[in-house]
């Protein structure tokens, strides 16, 4: 019964509501963008968003945010929930989307509608798309068609627009390799020194302490233990010099850490509700993850990584290079090879410098800073 009527909803929600929506007129100023299915509003789509308000007033935003203070937030724009009927017809009277994830199937756009994929994962790490196994047929079969109603792809480099084009189906003159808006913030050092000093005040860290933020992926099984780390161990070899921050993926985001001391309470912030990671990529002095397309963003500030890989042999998504000779840091696959590495900061960030640079370099386009107006350009203009 729960599937009928699922199926019933759906049926009216994307077939009858939204084509009836396509029937009005589009308005050829309107923006809308979508970020995180508007469970957040951030990433690529953010950065073109704050671009746009700027340089071109004379267009209407409208933002997918399933939260109400969207008004409050982003002054004088509209704000719709992903799921709200409300989203149905913005979406089909906007001229311009702006997305940075894959859309319902039936979602599909008008001729003269731009839709701007800018997706959510920089590089090309962990395979997606078309590329995975044949067993998530019904997945890739919804995955494709929505990719059919791609305008324009934008992507971090040339070098993985291939391995794009064969994961989405689509021709390889659609995808731009312009870089990623969400990373010009890299480049703008004072930004990042405020944002660092503010971080330290707002959370009352001492100025001798180094940041080490861990990212894991989302692992498509079931795991009770997201973290895999005593803490407690950790906090007695590290706390002196370190403090360590968890950013958990959003479908794990409601994850509650509780520690056990007040001296692991004040050595692990659990940062997993902030919206966008980047906040916290720029004040990392380390970033610990695994098999995360994080790497290819953080890469750019040239600080270490260290790959903290429990369960590779049970890994099955597959990956896009060899794994332990591509990476630009150590692979390690237990708490206490992940402490050593961390024990010697200055080892760890001279040895892997270079090699952290050159990666950065072989997957994000440009390095000059000026991604978001490529994008906007692209949206806009071309």
């Amino acid at each position: 019964m729960k599937q009928l009527i699922k199926k019933l909803y759906q049926f009216i929600f994307y077939k009858v509501l939204y084509n009836l929506f396509k029937l009005l007129p589009v308005n050829e100023r309107k923006i809308i963008y979508i970020s995180h299915y508007g469970n957040r509003f951030g990433c690529n789509s953010k950065s073109m968003y704050d671009h746009i308000k700027v340089h071109y007033p004379e267009y209407t935003n409208v933002i997918v945010l399933n939260k109400a203070d969207v008004k409050n937030e982003h002054a004088g724009d509209k704000g719709v929930g992903y799921y709200s009927v409300s989203f149905l017809h913005e979406l089909a009277t906007s001229k311009y989307w702006v997305v940075n994830t894959n859309l319902h199937p039936d979602l599909s756009p008008r001729k003269e509608t731009v839709y701007l994929q800018t997706w959510h994962a920089a590089g090309a790490f962990k395979k997606f798309g078309l590329d995975l196994p044949e067993s998530r047929g019904q997945e890739k079969e919804s995955w494709k068609r929505d990719t059919s109603h791609w305008t324009k792809l934008i992507s971090s480099s040339e070098s993985i627009v291939e391995t794009y084009a064969s994961a989405c189906g689509i021709d390889q003159r659609k995808i731009y390799p312009i870089g990623l808006p969400r990373n010009d913030i890299f480049f703008k050092k004072n930004d990042i020194a405020k944002m660092k000093k503010d971080f330290y005040k707002d959370y009352n860290i001492p100025d001798d302490k180094k940041i080490i933020l861990y990212a894991p992926t989302y692992r498509d099984t079931d795991n009770d233990n997201p973290i895999n780390l005593d803490f407690s161990k950790l906090q007695k070899e590290l706390g002196q010099e370190y403090v360590f921050v968890l950013k958990l993926h959003p479908f794990l985001a409601n994850y509650k850490f509780k520690a056990a001391t007040k001296e692991e309470e004040q050595f692990v912030l659990n940062l997993s509700s902030i919206d966008d990671i980047q906040d916290l990529l720029l004040i990392a002095d380390v970033l610990i993850t695994d098999y995360s397309s994080v790497i290819f963003d953080f890469a750019i500030t040239g600080r270490p990584m260290i790959f903290y890989s429990y369960d590779l042999g049970a890994y099955e998504r597959g990956f896009y290079f060899d794994y332990r000779t591509k990476l630009p840091g150590p692979i390690v696959f237990n708490q206490e090879e992940l402490e050593v590495e961390l024990k010697d900061y200055r080892k760890l960030s001279e040895t892997y410098h270079e090699a952290v640079l050159q990666f950065a370099k072989e997957y994000n386009a440009g390095f000059d800073g000026k991604s978001t107006e490529k994008a906007v350009k692209l949206l806009l203009e071309q």
